[in-house]
């Protein structure tokens, strides 16, 4: 099983960590989380997933399985409409 620290997320008026874990996590989906941790979890990161075929199809695809592989869904992510926008937020 696969974990990812995120956080901190700012709730109301305080600060919490959060434990992702996923059931599998492959290469695609680990660089999207890698990308977010390194910028300190900021709302969207812009990010270029390698592919021969279709890069965008690619980011979609990797935000569909993190979105389909938490075991506790806590966070969302998605799309922002742009070829390589990924973003995030709590789920309520």
């Amino acid at each position: 099983m696969a974990c990812r620290r995120q956080g901190p997320v700012t709730t109301g008026n305080s600060a919490c960590f959060m434990l992702l874990r996923f059931k599998r996590l492959a290469q695609n989906e680990a660089g999207v989380l890698e990308a977010f941790q390194d910028e300190n979890w900021p709302a969207r990161v812009e990010l270029e997933i390698p592919s021969e075929l279709d890069p965008v199809h690619k980011t979609n695809d990797a935000v569909f399985d993190l979105n389909r592989g938490q075991k506790l869904f806590l966070v969302r992510f998605f799309c922002d409409g742009t070829k390589f926008g990924i973003c995030w937020e709590l789920v309520k």
